[in-house]
């Protein structure tokens, strides 16, 4: 009983409202307010205890299992091959969004679009108070991820046009882990799981998960003996706010190896949304030292409320606020005062919800400015715990608190190794001040670790 809140009921005579009756209702409804929170909290808790679990040992977890077993036929086509009939598709061409529901959306940020024969594209401006998230170049960030069961082992999807590659998941694992370039025009993605393999069991209905930038179709099956259906809720939903770093251009060959989605499965957490754009950060970009009023991560907060209900915020790096420091452009006290602000203004919307900030960059131990920075969010937060607000917590990538290296450090990258910290394998040859795709998966394992002891530490 430590936990429950307190009334104090011989206090509600002398508070100044002359009804005492009605200040006890207002205790004894603010008391049930805070037990459903905590509550709450305790069942995002469980749930993430036994994802967690499950992500280590492979579930829902591609990076933790090898490629799909057998040889796999993946190939795409302008038209339906042989054999194949359009009949045998689903949902149908058009339809109300309900004839959809054979696929989930397991990406914050999309929706279903009947009518043009696709199934999800990215939420259009007008549904969004800010055009940053619903641009093209941001909203693609997410690195959406489509999710259908079928017996048929040789289905064929539908994908839109476009450069950006597509990979395809079967029960945890990667059929290829370089992906298939659509090009232009719709395709049809086939995929064989006969070819060159016998299936065991031969008869089995399978998830599959389609990972791309692109909106996805119908899925057409080989023969209308098959069954397509819908995959169960696959658990919380996990908001990361960033710049270039949580972008599918943020320094990878291959714009899918984000930070943020190795973060969520090492989490087990396939519902990951990102409202990421490079560039910015709580203060930058600036105008004559005042931050931008459109593209920060203050102005952007609105939009994480459009990307659906939110079970945890994670704000992810701070490296360009870091560069207007070392360069002047803002103060030390300003700054403090932007992420004060910017936590406040995060608090309104979400009063509850868990908020975990990694503040982390390119830097390391060595540069001033980003253990300042550091020591300043750690101590605004540290503030806010104290304060009574136990739903936030600070995980310190530069210069850690137990001594040791900060988690990236060195003076070198993948072009130019210097031999004197690990940015020699983590910070790649596209951008020198990003991660490479071996980046991006250590970045996001290790922040998997760090924001699961921080948010298993809420109460």
């Amino acid at each position: 009983m430590a936990n429950v809140p307190q009334i104090n009921v011989g206090a509600a005579a002398n508070d100044g409202t002359g009804d005492p009756l009605r200040t006890i209702s207002q205790k004894v409804n603010a008391a049930t307010t805070e037990l459903g929170t905590r509550s709450a909290l305790r069942n995002l808790q469980s749930d993430l205890a036994a994802r967690r679990a499950g992500a280590l040992a492979g579930r829902l977890n591609p990076r933790a299992n090898g490629l799909y077993p057998g040889t796999i036929t993946l190939s795409a086509t302008s038209a339906l091959p042989s054999g194949y009939v359009i009949g045998n598709a689903l949902p149908p061409a058009s339809g109300t969004i309900a004839n959809y529901r054979p696929y989930l959306t397991w990406t914050p940020g999309w929706a279903a679009n009947p009518g043009n024969g696709m199934v999800s594209v990215r939420d259009t401006t007008s549904s969004q108070p800010n055009t940053n998230y619903a641009s093209t170049t941001n909203a693609t960030n997410n690195v959406p991820r489509f999710a259908f069961n079928t017996d048929d082992p040789k289905p064929i999807i539908e994908i839109q046009a476009g450069t950006a590659p597509v990979r395809v998941i079967v029960d945890d694992m990667y059929l290829d882990t370089n992906g298939f370039v659509p090009g232009s025009g719709n395709i049809y993605l086939q995929i064989d799981l006969t070819k060159g393999a016998t299936l065991t069991p031969a008869i089995q209905a399978r998830r599959f998960v389609v990972e791309t930038t692109q909106a996805v179709g119908r899925v057409v099956r080989s023969s209308a003996i098959y069954t397509v259906f819908a995959d169960a809720a696959p658990g919380p939903r996990l908001i990361v706010q960033g710049d270039s770093w949580s972008t599918t251009g943020g320094g990878q060959t291959l714009g899918l190896n984000t930070w943020p989605r190795a973060m969520a499965d090492w989490l087990g957490c396939p519902l990951m949304g990102a409202n990421a754009l490079g560039g910015t950060g709580i203060a930058t970009p600036l105008a004559s030292g005042v931050p931008n009023t459109t593209t920060t991560y203050p102005s952007r907060i609105p939009d994480l409320s459009q990307m659906g209900g939110v079970d945890a915020i994670i704000i992810g790096n701070v490296t360009n606020d870091w560069s207007a420091l070392v360069g002047g452009t803002v103060t030390r006290a300003n700054y403090q005062t932007y992420v004060q602000s910017y936590l406040s203004g995060l608090r309104s919307p979400f009063p509850d919800t868990p908020i975990v900030f990694v503040s982390g960059g390119t830097t390391d131990e060595t540069t001033t400015a980003t253990t300042n920075s550091e020591d300043d969010i750690a101590t605004l937060i540290a503030g806010m715990n104290s304060a009574g607000d136990n739903r936030i917590r600070h995980v310190r990538v530069t210069k850690p608190a137990n001594g040791g290296k900060s988690w990236l450090y060195g003076t070198g990258n993948s072009t130019s190794p210097t031999g004197n910290g690990n940015r020699d394998l983590y910070i790649g040859t596209v951008q020198a001040a990003h991660p490479n795709d071996a980046g991006h998966a250590y970045y996001g394992q290790r922040a998997a670790a760090e924001v699961f002891s921080a948010l298993m530490s809420m109460s």
